[in-house]
């Protein structure tokens, strides 16, 4: 795994032991269907004994969906309650999606619920990122 290449170099072996993996699939596919409840609901179980410790969290995820019907309105809801969440709970989050499975119309909405855009070039401010 590249990331994980690149996180050995960058951290030191103590640092590294504070670092967790957790697939994907457990979240986006918990209930099997991207249950918009279900993933906030884990989501918050896995941090908050990182949270009640006072620690610092940042994540990483690689936001996948597979085939389903009215998918832009379950990721938009998802990313607009992941918003408020990650920030009432005082995490940095990234959310990572494959740009080849998503239409215009939805990165186009990611961006309401995202303050930033990276790419594999550059990072840049949302001009259109709606805070609730």
């Amino acid at each position: 795994m590249k990331l994980n290449e690149r996180l050995k170099a960058c951290l030191s072996p103590e640092d590294w032991k504070d670092v967790s993996f957790v697939s994907n699939f457990e979240f986006y596919y918990i209930s099997e269907d991207f249950h918009v409840p279900s993933i906030i609901s884990t989501f918050a179980r896995k941090l908050s004994p990182h949270l009640d410790q006072n620690r610092t969290v940042r994540t990483w995820a690689h936001v996948e969906w597979g085939a389903r019907d009215d998918i832009a309105s379950k990721i938009t809801s998802f990313e607009h309650l992941a918003d408020e969440g990650v920030r009432e709970m005082k995490v940095v989050s990234v959310c990572a999606y494959n740009e080849r499975d998503i239409c215009e119309r939805l990165e186009e909405k990611l961006c309401t619920s995202h303050q930033f855009k990276m790419t594999d070039d550059e990072m840049k401010r949302s001009p259109i990122y709606l805070r609730k």
